[in-house]
């Protein structure tokens, strides 16, 4: 007996005598009944889509739903609260927001000879997110909640009396108290108020509640002070990134 190519029914042959015709005719218009109406069932209707750009989702066991097109620009995301386990939503802005603090002074902070000085900070160039207080231990740039990560971290200390080359100058950064990196400069002899200056950069990693201090040491004999410029001695932190 042959067989048809897709269902694989039984057919007679082409030179066959066909018995109970009738019988056979009617047993292979059943089988083409019940598949016929079984892939018809499984079928998605095309009145289920609308409009250019709609979905077909899978909405619980068997089942199938629309969604329709989204905004322009929009991208899909999972969400278990729609009716159709997703949703279009704009796209979350790109890049970092920026972060960080820049302090300075109002004065001219002393500087003792042979020692180090911790430099106490009045004013702020900007503090985004309240790293620092004016007054509450001022010295210090503390890491907010929420703001964890990578950090530039930037301090200069620069001092007049530029006529005076003795001894070196030295800018100290800290983290918790603890030094990090520091910058010593010879001084060289220059006009009537220049500035003397030492500058540190570094990148660390801050958690939160992690402080950070600039210390200033020079050794020239006598006291010195700091030019309170905001360009002249500052500290600064800036949030790269988690």
């Amino acid at each position: 007996m042959a067989t048809t190519t897709n269902y694989s029914w039984t057919t007679p042959n082409d030179t066959d005598l066909v018995k109970d015709g009738a019988s056979a005719i009617r047993t292979l218009g059943s089988a083409i009944d019940t598949t016929v109406f079984n892939n018809a069932g499984a079928a998605v209707a095309k009145s289920t889509i609308d409009a250019k750009g709609d979905l077909l989702v899978g909405t619980a066991d068997n089942t199938v739903g629309r969604l329709a097109v989204g905004t322009d620009g929009f991208i899909l995301q999972a969400d278990s609260v729609e009716a159709t386990g997703l949703k279009w939503a704009a796209p979350a802005a790109s890049g970092t927001t920026f972060a960080g603090c820049y302090v300075y002074n109002s004065t001219n902070p002393s500087i003792s000879n042979n020692s180090y000085t911790l430099i106490n900070f009045d004013l702020e160039l900007y503090d985004t997110d309240a790293y620092h207080s004016n007054v509450t231990n001022n010295s210090r740039i503390t890491i907010p909640s929420g703001k964890a990560g990578y950090y530039l971290i930037i301090g200069k200390v620069g001092f007049d009396n530029a006529t005076n080359t003795t001894g070196g100058r030295v800018a100290n950064l800290t983290i918790n108290g603890s030094g990090i990196s520091y910058d010593f400069s010879a001084p060289a002899s220059g006009s009537a108020g220049d500035v003397q200056t030492a500058f540190q950069t570094v990148v660390r990693y801050l958690a939160v509640g992690d402080y950070v201090q600039l210390n200033c040491y020079q050794n020239s004999g006598g006291t010195r002070t700091l030019n309170q410029n905001v360009d002249n001695t500052y500290l600064s932190v800036a949030y790269l990134g988690a």
